[in-house]
């Protein structure tokens, strides 16, 4: 979603409507996932954009899967923070705590185009 120009061009004039047959009030839920990789002494987390929980729902799953499944096969052989962040963002994924509500989201700063 956040890679979405179009929607970014939506977010402009609009803070809550309807945006591709999805409802966007305040308490829209979103959620991301992290994505942990490593190689020798090098680790990376990267996030993935935000899903709307219940309209993207197979979206969602589907990234977490994907993140889950890279942090295990791909984020233990950085020393030493391959283990800690695999550990970390692989329970965090598990228990979807990168969800925020559309009203908090608006009120975080936003990423540079």
């Amino acid at each position: 979603m956040s890679g979405n120009k179009d929607f970014r061009s939506w977010l402009k004039k609009n803070t809550c409507g309807n945006y591709n047959g999805i409802e966007i009030t305040p308490d829209t839920e979103l959620v991301s996932y992290t994505y942990v990789m490593s190689a020798l002494i090098i680790t990376f987390r990267r996030q993935t954009p935000y899903y709307f929980l219940e309209a993207e729902a197979k979206e969602a799953a589907t990234a977490k899967f994907l993140c889950i499944l890279c942090n295990l096969t791909l984020g233990w052989w950085g020393i030493p923070w391959g283990p800690i962040w695999t550990i970390k963002e692989t329970v965090c994924n598990l228990a979807n705590s990168n969800k925020v509500s559309w009203g908090q989201f608006l009120k975080t700063p936003s990423e540079s185009e």
